[in-house]
């Protein structure tokens, strides 16, 4: 009798299961919805402010004795020297065209060769390739807009990846040693057949040099510690100034530099006196540049914009670049995981996802740090403990779907 009973309730619990599995199922096999997913993705995401300002120094002009026709840099431009240190040497003779030419070509090389052999940095064969991929984007994105100027600079810079990239597969510098010494030899005979007479030129003061001009250098940094929204404008606005006929180089003493743009009044408020600030600068021939900057001065409102000034103590050939630029200013970093924005939904009183598991949809509670709405993306991170619930890298999120809710078992073709 027993025995009879326990078949009896065997079946049907067979038979419950049955209904439930039918009943869970079998609709999700004849229905023609479809669930749309995206994986969640690991990310750190800067939340940035986008400016445009210029770059003040207080440099001082390091000069000739005479219209310069060919110059010979001792040092390379972000180099720091003491005060007598010779920089340069220079000729006024008039070469001929064909040797200045030449001479001019082979300047090029020299600089970019010591470049090169001199850097100190280094980086693994990633990182070079990454850098060179870069460069090589940088120069075809500058070549279509047609500035010659900048496209050479462009391609110094490509050149320049490529060699430190060989040294490091190589492990020898001696190769781009030997041509260096060539260039100055080749250098020096062509000035030499030309009779002409180098002239030493040296530092007035200890700082940093460069060769570069941008017809900015008689804006002093320590003028503009104060300023308005107008100031900055003007300053954005102003036309360069001539090259002098006699100009070898700048100096600027100080490592400190100033930054002036102006920000939305609406986001003044952030910016307090004396507190730092992590900007991102884009150059063309150097990549990208991080710096933290200080704030010094922050004016009225005016017309719905705000000036800053920002104070850098960081100083470099790249930064010694800068003058009118873009900058992005670190506002916030969020570090999480990335998905789209319209995944998000609330399951009682939660905020969440709902992720396919298998094939069924699992609720992951969440917290949302940041939502984009115009990219439609948002970082979150998990809350919950729950290694089931716990949101984890590529699970796939659901972004599309219609009766969407915890437990349901859907059809996966």
């Amino acid at each position: 009798m027993k025995s009879k009973v326990s078949i009896v309730f065997f079946w049907i619990l067979v038979a419950v299961v049955f209904v439930y599995l039918a009943a869970s199922i079998i609709p999700s096999m004849f229905s023609s919805e479809e669930i749309t997913v995206s994986p969640a993705l690991s990310i750190v995401y800067d939340d940035v402010l986008t400016v445009t300002g210029i770059a003040l120094r207080d440099e001082i002009l390091v000069s000739a004795n005479g219209t310069p026709t060919s110059i010979d840099y001792k040092v390379s431009d972000g180099d720091r020297v003491s005060i007598g240190d010779a920089v340069a040497t220079y000729s006024t003779v008039q070469a001929p065209v064909k040797d200045r030419l030449a001479v001019e070509v082979i300047d090029r090389k020299i600089a970019l060769l010591k470049e090169c052999v001199s850097s100190t940095t280094q980086y693994d064969l990633k990182t070079l390739d990454s850098k060179t991929k870069d460069a090589i984007e940088s120069y075809l994105s500058t070549a279509q807009g047609q500035d010659i100027s900048k496209a050479l600079d462009a391609s110094v810079q490509v050149s320049s990846c490529f060699i430190k990239r060989d040294m490091k597969v190589s492990g020898d510098k001696s190769y781009y040693k030997n041509i260096l010494e060539n260039c100055e030899s080749t250098r020096s005979t062509l000035l030499t057949g030309t009779n002409t007479q180098q002239t030493g030129v040296y530092a007035s003061q200890a700082g940093y040099f460069s060769s570069q001009f941008d017809g900015y250098e008689s804006l002093k940094a320590s003028d503009y510690k104060n300023c308005t929204p107008d100031t900055v404008r003007d300053l954005l606005a102003k036309t360069p100034g001539a090259r002098p006929e006699d100009y070898v180089g700048k100096l600027q003493h100080f490592s400190y530099w100033t930054y002036l743009c102006t920000v939305p009044e609406s986001e003044a408020s952030r910016f307090e006196i004396d507190t730092v600030w992590t900007f991102r600068f884009d150059t063309v021939a150097y990549g990208t540049q991080t710096v933290t900057m200080t704030v010094k001065s922050v004016s009225d409102p005016l017309d719905g914009q705000v000036s800053i000034a920002f104070e850098c103590s960081s100083f470099n050939e790249a930064l010694f670049s800068l003058r009118i630029c873009n900058a992005q200013i670190v506002l916030r970093s969020y570090s999480g995981y990335k998905i789209n924005k319209n995944a998000i939904r609330v399951h009682e009183g939660e905020t969440g996802v709902y992720v396919l598991s298998g094939a069924k949809l699992v609720f992951k509670p969440l917290t949302i740090l940041y939502r984009d709405e115009i990219r439609d993306f948002a970082v979150v991170t998990p809350n919950t403990n729950s290694p089931s619930r716990t949101l984890i890298l590529n699970d796939s999120v659901v972004v599309g779907g219609k009766e969407v809710y915890d437990g349901k078992v859907v059809n996966i073709n």
